[in-house]
Formats: C-alpha cells, sequence, structure tokens
C-alpha cells in the first residue's frame, strides 16, 4: 500500500471535486462530453480533417481512455493520461522513433531539475534545441531523429519556458504523473500546432 501510495500520491483537490463518482450530476455531464467527443471524431473522419494525422485510426482508443479517466479516481487519471500519450508516441512512431522521443523528452525534463542554477540549465537546453536544429536540417543522415523533432517541438517549444519558470518561482506542486503529462499530451502526436 505504501508503494502506491508513492507512485500514485494523493492528489489535493477542494470539497467540490470530492462529488460522489455515479452522481445525477456527474453521469449527465459526462454523457453530454461522450457525446460531443464521439461526434467531433465522428466529424473529423468523415470529413477526412488531418488525415495523415492517424486521429481516426486511435479514436476508439481515445474514447476508451476517456471513459476510462471519467470513471477512475483523481490518484490514477494523470497515469492513464501518460498512459494515453505513450501508447499513442508508440502507434504513430513505431518503437524505435518512439522511443527516441520519449528518452528525449525525459532527458530535457532531466535537465530541467539539474541542481544548478537556472541560467546554465536554460543553455544546455539551448544547445540540445540547437543540436536538433541541426538534426532537422538534414546536415547529416539521421531520418528517424529528424522525423521525431517537429513533434518534440510541439510538445516543448512554449511549455519548457513555462515549466523553468515555475520550477524556479513557483508555488504549485504537482506529482511526477503530472509534470509528465504537462508535456506529454496526445494531441502533440496529431496536431502539430
Amino acid at each position: 500500500m505504501q508503494l502506491i501510495e508513492k507512485i500514485f500520491p494523493e492528489i489535493p483537490t477542494s470539497n467540490t471535486d470530492k462529488e460522489f463518482l455515479f452522481s445525477v450530476k456527474r453521469i449527465t455531464s459526462f454523457l453530454l462530453t461522450l457525446i460531443q467527443l464521439v461526434a467531433l471524431l465522428f466529424v473529423i473522419k468523415k470529413l477526412n480533417i488531418e488525415k495523415s494525422s492517424g486521429i481516426s485510426a486511435i479514436s476508439l482508443f481515445i474514447i476508451i481512455s476517456f471513459i476510462l479517466t471519467s470513471f477512475t479516481s483523481l490518484r490514477f487519471r494523470p497515469f492513464i493520461f501518460f498512459a494515453t500519450a505513450l501508447y499513442v508516441i508508440y502507434f504513430a512512431f513505431g518503437f524505435f522513433s518512439g522511443s527516441l522521443l520519449i528518452i528525449g523528452a525525459i532527458t530535457l525534463l532531466a535537465i530541467c531539475h539539474l541542481p544548478i542554477k537556472l541560467i546554465y540549465r536554460a543553455a544546455i537546453i539551448l544547445l540540445v534545441f540547437v543540436g536538433m536544429a541541426i538534426l532537422r536540417a538534414d546536415l547529416f543522415y539521421a531520418p528517424r531523429a529528424a522525423l521525431i523533432v517537429p513533434f518534440f517541438a510541439s510538445m516543448f517549444m512554449f511549455r519548457i519556458v513555462l515549466y523553468l519558470f515555475e520550477l524556479k518561482y513557483g508555488s504549485i506542486q504537482a506529482t511526477i504523473w503530472q509534470r509528465l503529462n504537462y508535456f506529454f499530451l496526445f494531441p502533440n502526436t496529431c496536431f502539430l500546432f
């Protein structure tokens, strides 16, 4: 039990968030949101919006993930979101390129938490981004690495600045799952904006 408490810490909530899981209000809200999600995915599929993104291929998984998170305890929801993002990354890129993206992202997050001054962490992150720009420019042959650079940029481009600011000045305590989910949003894999 202590292991579960450590891996999935309790997320602080207000009294309004502790509403009964199967109350009429919550079920009604869930059903309305589910109908909207299904309608949105239906329209995306029928109108061929972003057909190359693969969003229609993973739409059933998105619906299942939504249903799971809707009826799961708040402490496990961030893990389900993260697992959804990993599934979408591996579905979109395959094992090798997906692993490169995940390892690179976790490495960048580790750089953010180095016990050095903020300016040095920012300089290291800038060097990483310069290296990615060189990969994207095809100055040397690395097609799989160059493939993930735009997606990596959509994950980190602006969020990394806010994340570093929050690490230095923020007072909000976040779990590891919430920190990972801040960057690993599965729509980033389907839409590059």
